[in-house]
């Protein structure tokens, strides 16, 4: 029974669809001003509908994974779950998501989430094996989820505050991706997608990747422009790490060997965009 449920939590990428979830829930928050049931129902749905998506990537690029190390021992290309079986899964996930936040919250919601899963599957997905910058289509994805949840609050779609905050992610998805990639960038062209590492050299990558790291961290002060984070402890918590995070880059990438260790820097620029994210939900409540 765990082995079935560990499988079905691998196909369905839940702890990614999981985060998705939490993006939407901040959007929620952010717009309501409270924590509640229906706040958990609305990233309930998205959450669902994200697990939709993953689920059909991984039918998607089964053969591929079963190319590289890190991803053969999925559940369909290891053989423990059936393409047929992926299939009836991320239906079912989908008209289930699309289904709540239809029912429960608003139609341009579940339009949004719906839509966000089409993205997903049909432009990003099949841009990863033809452009080396797919990275941007995939940051749309990950824009989408807080204003779905926003929308689902009783938000207007078009608010100034909403649309930063979906391009703050947008932004910090770029850097995200890139790291991904220079982790896992041999396997990913072994596998016939298009990775930076055998594009551009290590010196040229570091470059980029740096300026794209300084525009999300710079980004941040717009969530005080915008008043979206007014109290001051969480101003300063923020400006403290966004200078702690700036420093830890520029040690990593600029000094020592090359290339560094790049584990280290996906997760400290991981926690943090949850550090934001989490200000930006207290400020919300309080």
């Amino acid at each position: 029974m765990l082995r079935i449920l560990k499988n079905l939590l691998l196909l369905s990428k839940f702890y990614l669809s999981l985060a998705i979830a939490f993006s939407s829930l901040a959007g929620y928050v952010i717009f309501s001003g409270s924590f509640s049931g229906q706040a958990l129902l609305a990233a309930l749905g998205v959450l669902l509908l994200a697990a939709a998506a993953g689920t059909l990537n991984q039918l998607q690029e089964r053969k591929r994974d079963a190319l590289m190390e890190r991803t053969k021992n999925r559940p369909i290309p290891s053989g423990a779950i059936s393409p047929l079986f992926a299939i009836f899964l991320a239906g079912l996930l989908a008209l289930t998501g699309f289904f709540i936040l239809q029912h429960y919250f608003d139609t341009v919601a579940a339009l949004l989430g719906f839509g966000n899963l089409l993205w997903y599957n049909l432009i990003y997905t099949p841009l990863k094996i033809r452009s080396y910058f797919a990275v941007l289509a995939g940051a749309v994805n990950g824009a989408v989820p807080p204003v779905i949840g926003w929308v689902a609050a009783g938000g207007y779609l078009l608010d100034p505050k909403i649309l930063f905050i979906a391009f703050f992610i947008f932004l910090w998805q770029v850097p995200h991706f890139w790291l991904l990639l220079m982790m896992y960038g041999e396997e990913y062209a072994k596998a016939g997608f298009y990775s930076i590492t055998s594009r551009f050299s290590f010196p040229v990558i570091r470059n980029i990747l740096l300026v794209w790291v300084f525009a999300t961290s710079f980004s941040t002060l717009f969530l005080l422009l915008f008043h979206i984070i007014t109290f001051l402890p969480l101003i300063i918590t923020m400006m403290t790490a966004v200078v702690i995070l700036l420093v830890f880059f520029f040690i990593f990438l600029y000094t020592g060997k090359e290339p560094p260790k790049i584990k280290p820097l996906f997760i400290v620029f991981n926690l943090f965009m949850v550090l934001v994210f989490g200000m930006i939900m207290v400020q919300g409540i309080i």
